[in-house]
């Protein structure tokens, strides 16, 4: 996690291949959205996701991220926003 001029961000977040499917994932991420909600009051929450990856976009999806207009070296931000 990132957390820095109330910029909150979720960052190299990932589950090994052997532990995928399982739903460990969405639990991790849950816990971290509320940590940040929690300890820190974030209004939104920004993950940055490759381009190339819709797994992993279709994932932070399921959990209420949408996409933005942000794209940085080959990454696009998805935002929670509450």
């Amino acid at each position: 996690m990132y957390v820095g001029e109330k910029n909150y961000q979720i960052i190299n977040f990932l589950i090994d291949a052997a532990f995928q499917k399982r739903g460990l994932g969405t639990k991790a991420a849950k816990t971290c959205i509320r940590y940040l909600q929690s300890e820190y009051g974030a209004k939104r929450i920004s993950v940055p996701v490759e381009l190339k990856n819709v797994t992993a976009q279709k994932f932070w999806e399921k959990l209420g991220f949408t996409f933005s207009d942000c794209v940085e070296e080959g990454y696009i931000f998805m935002r929670l926003t509450f």
